[in-house]
């Protein structure tokens, strides 16, 4: 386990209130979470940023229904050419990120981490077609993009 993905949730005071929608209302769920909100709060690229403001349909082939994404992050900022451009944003451990590796023993760990990871993979591609129907793109950002 990533020493960036132990459970931590909290309020998220931002340093530039202005930037964010609802900024009395924003919670991390991680300690990755909180780190890359403060580093976009405090990105002078940043125009505006809102979490979980965007929620997607997807089809959970895991749970075998339709559910509801909330994406971590929304955000709008100035690219190297002054463009405006929009990212939706998941904040992930990267162990999450990645599929699960086969043991030589099929653990209930294991079948969790799979399940875990074919969910997130109807979430990430549901994410993927809506930011791209709008012109947008979908990223997954990891503790690793942190460095």
């Amino acid at each position: 386990m990533s020493k960036y993905s132990k459970a931590r949730k909290g309020k998220y005071i931002p340093k530039n209130p202005g930037k964010w929608y609802y900024p009395s209302k924003i919670i991390y769920r991680s300690s990755i979470e909180q780190k890359f909100f403060t580093v976009f709060d405090l990105s002078e690229s940043v125009i505006n940023i809102a979490s979980e403001k965007i929620i997607i349909p997807y089809y959970d082939v895991v749970q075998n229904k339709q559910r509801r994404y909330y994406i971590d992050l929304i955000v709008k900022y100035k690219n190297k050419n002054n463009s405006t451009e929009i990212k939706l944003i998941e904040i992930k451990s990267s162990s999450e990120a990645v599929e699960p590796k086969k043991p030589k023993r099929i653990t209930n760990n294991y079948k969790s981490a799979v399940a875990t990871w074919v969910t997130n993979q109807c979430k990430w591609q549901a994410a993927t077609a809506y930011a791209k129907k709008r012109g947008w793109q979908f990223l997954v950002l990891t503790e690793k993009h942190l460095k």
